[in-house]
């Protein structure tokens, strides 16, 4: 009777070690997988935020806005500091002839 109640704690806890070595396994997956998750979710925003900008650029265009023009020449010549924050140029009134 004793041999039997210490296979089955034998046994049990050979079980218990297989799971918790299980969970240590997928605690580890979920850990790389949020980190995953999360530089994505940083590379879509970062990607958003780019369309937003390219969509406001487009949108000037199609106004022919000459800030986004002189900004457009600026950039495709070389003449930009991609450090450099530009600030657009005040906006003078529009002549009442």
């Amino acid at each position: 009777m004793i041999i039997l109640a210490l296979a089955h704690v034998v046994i049990a806890a050979t079980v218990i070690w297989g799971i918790q070595q299980q969970y240590a396994q997928r605690s580890q997956q979920v850990g790389e997988l949020r980190h995953t998750a999360q530089a994505e979710a940083t590379d879509a925003a970062q990607l958003q935020r780019e369309v937003e900008v390219l969509e406001h650029l487009l949108d000037g265009m199609r106004k022919e806005d000459p800030y986004v023009i002189e900004l457009l020449a600026r950039d495709r010549l070389g003449y930009r500091n991609p450090e450099r924050l530009e600030v657009p140029p005040p906006r003078l009134p529009a002549d009442d002839k």
